[in-house]
Protein backbone atom coordinates (compact mmCIF):
# COMPACT_ATOMS: atom_id res chain seq x y z
CA UNK A 1 0.00 0.00 0.00
CA UNK A 2 1.46 3.35 -1.04
CA UNK A 3 1.87 6.32 1.25
CA UNK A 4 -1.02 8.22 -0.34
CA UNK A 5 -3.39 5.23 -0.29
CA UNK A 6 -6.58 6.29 1.48
CA UNK A 7 -7.46 4.46 4.68
CA UNK A 8 -11.10 3.67 5.38
CA UNK A 9 -13.08 2.39 8.35
CA UNK A 10 -16.47 0.74 8.54
CA UNK A 11 -18.77 1.93 11.32
CA UNK A 12 -21.20 -0.77 12.41
CA UNK A 13 -24.50 0.87 13.39
CA UNK A 14 -26.46 -2.23 14.37
CA UNK A 15 -29.13 -4.21 12.54
CA UNK A 16 -26.77 -4.86 9.60
CA UNK A 17 -26.52 -1.10 8.95
CA UNK A 18 -23.12 0.46 8.42
CA UNK A 19 -21.31 3.53 7.11
CA UNK A 20 -17.84 3.70 5.57
CA UNK A 21 -15.59 6.71 6.18
CA UNK A 22 -12.21 7.61 4.71
CA UNK A 23 -9.34 9.84 5.67
CA UNK A 24 -9.25 13.23 4.00
CA UNK A 25 -6.46 14.96 2.12
CA UNK A 26 -4.93 18.06 3.68
CA UNK A 27 -6.80 20.20 1.13
CA UNK A 28 -10.12 18.62 1.99
CA UNK A 29 -9.43 18.93 5.71
CA UNK A 30 -8.66 22.63 5.26
CA UNK A 31 -12.14 23.13 3.81
CA UNK A 32 -13.64 21.13 6.68
CA UNK A 33 -11.75 23.20 9.28
CA UNK A 34 -12.77 26.58 7.89
CA UNK A 35 -15.67 27.04 10.39
CA UNK A 36 -13.16 26.82 13.24
CA UNK A 37 -11.45 30.01 12.10
CA UNK A 38 -14.53 32.16 11.57
CA UNK A 39 -14.36 35.68 12.95
CA UNK A 40 -16.97 38.38 13.26
CA UNK A 41 -16.79 42.13 13.68
CA UNK A 42 -18.20 43.30 17.00
CA UNK A 43 -18.92 46.91 17.93
CA UNK A 44 -19.41 50.10 15.97
CA UNK A 45 -17.07 52.04 13.68
CA UNK A 46 -15.21 53.64 16.61
CA UNK A 47 -14.74 50.54 18.71
CA UNK A 48 -14.89 47.65 16.24
CA UNK A 49 -12.93 44.52 16.98
CA UNK A 50 -12.68 41.04 15.54
CA UNK A 51 -13.86 38.19 17.74
CA UNK A 52 -13.16 34.58 16.94
CA UNK A 53 -16.41 32.66 16.61
CA UNK A 54 -15.49 29.03 15.90
CA UNK A 55 -18.47 26.96 14.79
CA UNK A 56 -17.79 23.46 16.11
CA UNK A 57 -21.18 22.14 15.01
CA UNK A 58 -20.53 23.15 11.39
CA UNK A 59 -17.01 21.71 11.54
CA UNK A 60 -18.35 18.35 12.70
CA UNK A 61 -21.06 18.29 10.02
CA UNK A 62 -18.47 19.05 7.33
CA UNK A 63 -16.12 16.37 8.66
CA UNK A 64 -18.80 13.68 8.51
CA UNK A 65 -20.16 14.83 5.12
CA UNK A 66 -16.69 14.91 3.54
CA UNK A 67 -15.45 11.66 5.10
CA UNK A 68 -18.35 9.41 4.13
CA UNK A 69 -17.62 6.99 1.30
CA UNK A 70 -20.81 4.98 1.42
CA UNK A 71 -23.48 3.39 3.58
CA UNK A 72 -26.53 1.19 3.49
CA UNK A 73 -28.73 3.47 5.59
CA UNK A 74 -32.40 3.82 4.74
CA UNK A 75 -35.18 6.21 5.67
CA UNK A 76 -38.37 5.35 7.56
CA UNK A 77 -39.82 3.81 4.36
CA UNK A 78 -36.73 1.63 3.82
CA UNK A 79 -35.56 3.81 0.89
CA UNK A 80 -31.78 4.23 0.68
CA UNK A 81 -30.61 7.64 1.90
CA UNK A 82 -28.80 9.29 -1.02
CA UNK A 83 -25.06 9.77 -0.65
CA UNK A 84 -23.85 10.84 -4.10
CA UNK A 85 -20.13 10.66 -4.80
CA UNK A 86 -18.28 13.91 -5.39
CA UNK A 87 -16.25 13.23 -8.55
CA UNK A 88 -12.64 14.39 -8.47
CA UNK A 89 -12.17 17.79 -10.08
CA UNK A 90 -15.82 18.89 -9.75
CA UNK A 91 -15.95 22.48 -8.49
CA UNK A 92 -18.27 25.43 -8.15
CA UNK A 93 -22.02 25.04 -8.44
CA UNK A 94 -21.81 21.42 -9.57
CA UNK A 95 -19.89 20.50 -6.41
CA UNK A 96 -22.22 22.57 -4.22
CA UNK A 97 -25.28 20.67 -5.48
CA UNK A 98 -23.72 17.28 -4.69
CA UNK A 99 -22.48 18.38 -1.27
CA UNK A 100 -25.93 19.77 -0.46
CA UNK A 101 -27.51 16.37 -1.27
CA UNK A 102 -24.96 14.56 0.89
CA UNK A 103 -25.47 17.06 3.70
CA UNK A 104 -29.26 16.60 3.61
CA UNK A 105 -28.80 12.86 4.19
CA UNK A 106 -26.25 13.41 6.97
CA UNK A 107 -28.61 15.86 8.68
CA UNK A 108 -31.30 13.15 8.85
CA UNK A 109 -29.12 10.78 10.88
CA UNK A 110 -30.01 10.14 14.51
CA UNK A 111 -27.52 11.95 16.74
CA UNK A 112 -26.07 8.72 18.15
CA UNK A 113 -25.32 7.41 14.63
CA UNK A 114 -23.86 10.77 13.59
CA UNK A 115 -21.57 10.67 16.65
CA UNK A 116 -20.36 7.14 15.89
CA UNK A 117 -19.53 8.12 12.30
CA UNK A 118 -17.88 11.37 13.45
CA UNK A 119 -15.73 9.50 15.98
CA UNK A 120 -14.46 7.17 13.25
CA UNK A 121 -13.75 10.14 10.94
CA UNK A 122 -11.93 11.92 13.79
CA UNK A 123 -9.78 8.86 14.40
CA UNK A 124 -8.88 8.45 10.72
CA UNK A 125 -8.03 12.12 10.34
CA UNK A 126 -6.22 12.59 13.65
CA UNK A 127 -2.66 11.78 14.65
CA UNK A 128 -1.45 8.25 13.96
CA UNK A 129 -0.97 5.96 16.92
CA UNK A 130 2.47 4.54 17.55
CA UNK A 131 1.71 1.30 15.69
CA UNK A 132 0.92 3.25 12.52
CA UNK A 133 3.83 5.67 12.52
CA UNK A 134 6.28 5.01 9.68
CA UNK A 135 9.57 3.43 10.64
CA UNK A 136 12.83 2.78 8.87
CA UNK A 137 12.93 -1.02 8.65
CA UNK A 138 16.35 -2.60 8.74
CA UNK A 139 18.10 0.71 9.37
CA UNK A 140 19.55 1.58 12.74
CA UNK A 141 18.77 5.24 13.23
CA UNK A 142 19.86 5.28 16.85
CA UNK A 143 23.58 5.48 16.26
CA UNK A 144 25.93 6.45 13.49
CA UNK A 145 28.59 4.20 12.04
CA UNK A 146 31.17 5.83 14.32
CA UNK A 147 28.92 5.76 17.41
CA UNK A 148 28.12 9.45 17.10
CA UNK A 149 24.38 9.00 17.54
CA UNK A 150 23.62 10.18 14.00
CA UNK A 151 21.45 8.38 11.47
CA UNK A 152 23.12 5.35 9.98
CA UNK A 153 23.90 5.79 6.33
CA UNK A 154 23.48 9.55 6.42
CA UNK A 155 25.54 11.39 3.87
CA UNK A 156 27.86 14.30 4.57
CA UNK A 157 26.43 17.69 5.41
CA UNK A 158 27.67 20.29 2.98
CA UNK A 159 28.71 23.71 4.31
CA UNK A 160 25.77 26.11 4.62
CA UNK A 161 23.10 23.44 4.07
CA UNK A 162 20.72 23.32 6.98
CA UNK A 163 23.01 25.56 9.02
CA UNK A 164 21.55 27.52 11.91
CA UNK A 165 23.28 30.81 12.60
CA UNK A 166 22.16 31.01 16.22
CA UNK A 167 19.84 28.97 18.40
CA UNK A 168 16.97 30.74 20.15
CA UNK A 169 15.63 34.23 19.77
CA UNK A 170 17.74 36.99 18.31
CA UNK A 171 19.29 39.45 20.71
CA UNK A 172 16.72 41.79 22.19
CA UNK A 173 13.73 40.06 20.54
CA UNK A 174 11.59 36.98 20.61
CA UNK A 175 11.73 33.90 18.44
CA UNK A 176 10.12 34.46 15.04
CA UNK A 177 7.25 32.28 13.88
CA UNK A 178 8.67 30.26 10.96
CA UNK A 179 5.19 30.00 9.39
CA UNK A 180 4.30 33.67 9.59
CA UNK A 181 4.04 35.41 6.25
Amino acid sequence: MGFLATRTATVELGGDYYAVVRELTSGEYGDVERPLTEAKVVGDAKSARMDMAPNLTEFRRRLVTASLVGWNLTDENDVMLPLPEVPEGVTGQDRAVIVKQRRASVDRLPQWAFEMIRAAADKLNGPRDSAEIASFPGEDVGSGANGSGGAAGAGPVHPGVGAVAEAGPSLGGTAADPFAS
